[in-house]
C-alpha cells in the first residue's frame, strides 16, 4: 500500500512538472517567490533533471528578464533519482533544503553545504549510496529523519559544533559506517538513529553505545536489574522503551534523556536519576504502570509533556527548585498519586499535568508559579484546599473542574484570568477568596459549586455566561465597581439566591428572574436605570422582591418599564468614626461594618474592641461585618476582640499587622474569611480565644485553626481594683464597662475577674 502511495506521488509530481517552473537558467528551473519583501527563487522539480550529471551548483541569485533573484530555496524532491548526479554545491544563500532533494542520487559522491543552511531535513540524501564521506559544517544544527538512512558506502561523518539534533533513523542502514564522533553540543539523538550501520552489527548483544550516548539495545529485551554505563552522556529516544526492565539505575555523567526513553516498561518500578541530567524527556517513563517511586534530582529544568503518564502506581512527587517547567500531561492519569510538591522555580504547569490524579489530596504550590494549564488539576477528587501564590496570572480552562472534595480556594492577589469551568462541579467548594486583580471569570468558571456568597472584586471587568450558574446554595453575591454589564445567566439555577447588587458602573441588565424564587433583595446603585432586554414571565417573584435604588433616583425606577414591577424604596448610606473605628452602613441604620480608616486620621493601634453595636446620629447600628482592608497595615495593632454579630472579616482586613498578639472571636460560629485575610500575621504564635462550646469548629474551620486556640471559659487573671484608671475593659458581648463594674471581663485579650 505504501508503494502505491509513493508511486502516486511520483506520479502526480511529473505530471504537473511541465507548468511547475517559471523559468529556466542553466539546465536549472525555478520558480518566483513573492511576498511582502519582494521575490526570491526558489529551485524546482523538472523531468530534464533526470539526464543532469557531474556537478551542479546551485548559484546564491539567478536572473531572468532584467530582474535578479536571490537563490533561497530547493524544493521538496527537486533532485530525487538523479542518478548520474556526482556532486551538488548549494550557494550561501540557499536556507532552505527540501525534503528528500536529493534522495536516490546513487551516484553522488560530495556535498557542499552553504553557510546559510541550519538543517538537513527528512530524507535529504537518503539512498545516496556513493557517498562515502560528509563534513556537516556550522551553522547546520539538526539533521533530520532518515537523512542520510542507506547510504551504504558512508564511512566517516563530520559533525560540526553546532549540532544540536540527529533525528530519528538519521544514520539507519548506513552498513559500513562503523564510528562516528559526537560532539558535545548534541541534546537529542532520535529513535534508531545508527540502527544497522557497522557500529550496531558489531555491538554485542544488550543495550548498545555509540559514542558515550545510550543509543538501544539489541537482541532480547534487557530485563531485571540494569545499570547505565559510566561516562555516557546521553539517551537517545525510545532507547529501552517497552522492556522488561524492573530497575535501571541512570549515572551522574548522563545530561540528555530522550523522549520515550523508557516509556512502557510496565515492570519498571525503580529509577536512580543521577544529578547530571537537566530535563525529563517527552513521555521518558509514559506506561510505567509500576513505578512506585521517582526522585528527581536538582539537576533537572523540565519536566517533558506526557514524561509520567499514566504511571498508575506512583505515590509521591516531589519536583525540586530546580525544575522551570512541568510539561503538558506530565502525570496525567497518575491514579494513586497523594501528594505533589512543587518547587520554586516552576512557572508553567502544563495542561492536563496532573489530569485524573483521582487520589491527588495534598498540593503545595511554588511561589514563582505563573500559569495554570488547561485541565491541570481536573478530577483530582481527594484535594481540599487550593492556596495559589500571589505569583500566579492565568488558571486555565477547566483547571479545577470536578474536584470533589476541594471546599477552600485561595486566588493569590496577581490572577487576572480564571478559565472557563476552571472551578466547575466542585461541589464541596465553600470558601472562595479571589485576588484583587482578576478582571475575567470565565464562562461556567464555579458552576455547581457549594458556595454560599461571592463577593465579586472591583477589578472584574467581564463574567462569562454561567459562571456562577447551579450553585444552589448561592445566597448573596456582591458585584465589583467596575461591570458595565449584568446577566442573569450568570447565576441561573441559583434557586436560593436572596440578594444581589449592581454597581454604579453597569448600564445594561439582562435576563429575568424566573429561576429565583428565595430572591428578596436588589440594590441597585446606579442612578440610571438599566437598559433591560426582551419582557420576561416573572412580574409575581419581581412584585416579592425589594429593589434598594438612591434616594434621588426612586421616582426614576418607580417608572421605568422592568423595574417598576418591583418594590421599589430608597436607600441610604452613612459613614463615621467614633473610638477610632470608622464605620459604614447603607441600610437605613440596620446595621453597619467595620472599615478602613479615611485618610489623614490615626489608624487603630494597641487593643481594639469591636461592639456588638454602635451609636451615631442618634441610630443605633448592628455591627455585623469587618469588610476589606478595615486594618490593613495596622502594624501597631495588638489585640482585637470581635462581637458575635459579625458574621463575615472580609478580604485583607488584617493584611500585615504584624503585631497583632491576640484575637477574642466571640461567635459561636467561624465566620467566613476572605482572602488574605490575616497576611504576614503569625497566626502560629498569634492567641485566639474563643467560646468554650465553639472550641472544636475553630480547631477545623479553614484558617482559624492556624491560630494557638484556647477558650474563653480560662480565666488568665485577678485584678482587685475596681476602677479603670488607664486601662479599657469590656464585658463579655463586647461592650465598655465604667468605673466600678465588678465580675468578668476582657482586658487586652485577657479573660479576667475584677473583684
Amino acid at each position: 500500500m505504501k508503494t502505491r502511495i509513493y508511486c502516486l506521488m511520483i506520479g502526480m509530481m511529473l505530471a504537473t512538472s511541465a507548468n511547475a517552473y517559471d523559468f529556466m537558467e542553466d539546465g536549472l528551473c525555478y520558480r518566483i517567490v513573492r511576498n511582502a519583501y519582494g521575490a526570491t527563487a526558489a529551485v524546482t522539480y523538472d523531468t530534464s533533471y533526470t539526464s543532469l550529471t557531474g556537478d551542479v551548483v546551485i548559484p546564491e541569485t539567478v536572473s531572468n528578464s532584467n530582474h535578479t533573484y536571490k537563490v533561497l530555496s530547493i524544493d521538496d524532491w527537486a533532485f530525487q533519482y538523479c542518478r548520474e548526479l556526482t556532486s551538488v554545491t548549494i550557494g550561501n544563500n540557499v536556507t532552505k533544503i527540501g525534503n528528500r532533494a536529493f534522495s536516490g542520487c546513487t551516484s553522488l559522491t560530495k556535498i557542499n553545504f552553504g553557510r546559510s543552511i541550519t538543517t538537513i531535513p527528512d530524507g535529504a540524501f537518503c539512498d545516496c549510496n556513493g557517498l562515502t564521506s560528509i563534513d556537516i559544517p556550522s551553522p547546520i544544527s539538526v539533521i533530520g529523519s532518515q537523512a542520510f538512512a542507506r547510504c551504504t558506502g558512508l564511512t566517516e561523518v563530520s559533525f560540526g559544533s553546532t549540532i544540536n539534533t540527529i533525528g530519528g533513523s538519521a544514520f539507519e542502514g548506513c552498513t559500513a559506517l562503523n564510528q562516528v564522533s559526537i560532539p558535545t553540543s548534541v541534546s537529542t539523538i532520535g529513535y534508531d538513529a545508527f540502527r544497522n550501520t557497522a557500529i550496531y552489527m558489531n555491538a554485542p548483544n544488550g543495550m548498545y553505545y555509540v559514542d558515550h550516548w545510550l543509543c538501544g539495545y539489541k537482541g532480547a529485551s534487557p530485563s531485571g536489574n540494569k545499570q547505565i554505563e559510566p561516562g555516557t552522556v546521553g539517551i537517545a529516544d525510545k532507547a529501552l522503551n517497552n522492556t522488561r526492565l524492573e530497575v535501571i539505575s541512570i549515572p551522574n555523567s548522563v545530561k540528555w534523556m530522550g523522549g520515550e526513553a523508557f516509556a512502557s516498561c510496565r515492570r519498571l518500578r525503580n529509577v536512580s536519576i543521577g544529578n547530571g541530567v537537566d530535563a525529563i524527556g517527552n513521555s521518558a517513563f509514559s506506561g510505567c504502570e509500576s513505578l512506585q517511586s521517582i526522585t528527581i534530582p536538582n539537576s533537572i529544568a523540565t519536566i517533558g509533556s506526557n514524561a509520567f503518564r499514566g504511571c498508575k502506581s506512583l505515590f509521591v512527587v516531589d519536583i525540586p527548585n530546580s525544575v522551570t517547567a512541568i510539561g503538558d500531561g506530565a502525570f496525567y492519569g497518575c491514579e494513586i498519586l497523594y501528594s505533589v510538591r512543587i518547587g520554586n522555580s516552576v512557572t508553567v504547569i502544563g495542561s492536563h499535568a496532573f489530569d485524573f490524579c483521582g487520589n491527588l489530596e495534598s498540593v503545595s504550590f511554588g511561589n514563582s508559579v505563573e500559569t495554570i494549564g488547561e485541565y491541570a488539576f481536573r478530577g483530582a477528587k481527594t484535594i481540599s484546599n487550593v492556596s495559589l501564590p500571589s505569583s500566579v496570572v492565568t488558571i486555565g480552562v477547566h483547571a479545577f473542574e470536578n474536584c470533589l472534595g476541594l471546599n477552600t480556594v485561595a486566588l493569590g492577589d496577581n490572577v487576572r484570568t480564571i478559565g472557563d469551568y476552571a472551578f466547575s462541579g466542585c461541589t464541596a467548594l465553600t470558601n472562595v477568596a479571589m485576588g484583587k486583580s482578576v478582571s475575567v471569570i470565565g464562562k461556567d468558571a464555579f458552576a455547581g459549586t457549594g458556595i454560599k456568597s461571592v463577593v465579586v472584586p472591583n477589578s472584574v471587568t467581564t463574567i462569562g455566561s454561567g459562571a456562577f450558574s447551579n450553585c444552589k446554595s448561592l445566597e448573596c453575591i456582591d458585584f465589583g465597581s467596575n461591570l458595565t454589564s449584568i446577566s442573569t445567566s450568570m447565576f441561573f439555577g441559583c434557586s436560593n439566591l436572596k440578594s444581589f447588587n449592581i454597581p454604579k458602573s453597569c448600564s445594561k441588565f439582562e435576563g429575568g428572574l424566573s429561576d429565583f424564587t428565595n430572591l428578596r433583595c436588589i440594590t441597585n446603585l446606579s442612578v440610571t436605570p438599566q437598559e433591560h432586554g426582551e419582557p420576561y414571565d416573572d412580574s409575581f417573584l419581581r412584585s416579592l422582591c425589594r429593589l434598594r435604588v438612591p434616594l434621588e433616583s426612586i421616582d426614576k425606577y418607580r417608572q421605568a418599564s422592568f423595574w417598576r414591577g418591583f418594590r421599589v424604596s430608597a436607600f441610604t448610606e452613612t459613614e463615621f468614626v467614633t473610638d477610632n473605628l470608622c464605620y459604614h452602613s447603607d441600610d437605613d441604620g440596620a446595621t453597619a461594618y467595620v472599615k478602613s480608616m479615611p485618610a489623614g486620621m490615626v489608624a487603630p493601634r494597641g487593643e481594639v474592641i469591636i461592639p456588638e453595636t454602635v451609636t451615631y446620629d442618634e441610630v443605633t447600628y448592628i455591627v455585623d461585618a469587618i469588610r476589606d482592608d478595615a486594618f490593613s497595615g495596622c502594624t501597631s495593632l495588638t489585640c482585637v476582640t470581635i462581637p458575635s454579630s459579625v458574621t463575615m472579616i472580609s478580604n485583607g482586613a488584617f493584611y500585615d499587622c504584624t503585631g497583632l498578639q491576640c484575637l477574642t472571636n466571640l461567635s459561636l460560629k467561624p465566620q467566613p474569611i476572605g482572602y488574605y485575610t490575616f497576611y504576614n500575621v503569625n497566626t502560629h504564635a498569634c492567641k485566639l480565644l474563643v467560646p468554650e462550646e465553639a472550641i472544636e469548629c475553630y480547631k477545623t474551620a479553614n484558617y482559624w485553626k492556624d491560630f494557638l486556640i484556647n477558650d474563653l471559659s480560662a480565666i488568665e487573671g485577678i485584678a482587685v481594683e475596681p476602677d479603670l484608671h488607664h486601662r479599657s475593659r469590656y464585658n463579655m458581648q463586647g461592650q465598655p464597662v465604667g468605673n466600678g463594674y465588678r465580675g468578668i471581663v476582657i482586658e487586652r485579650g485577657r479573660k479576667i475577674i475584677v473583684w
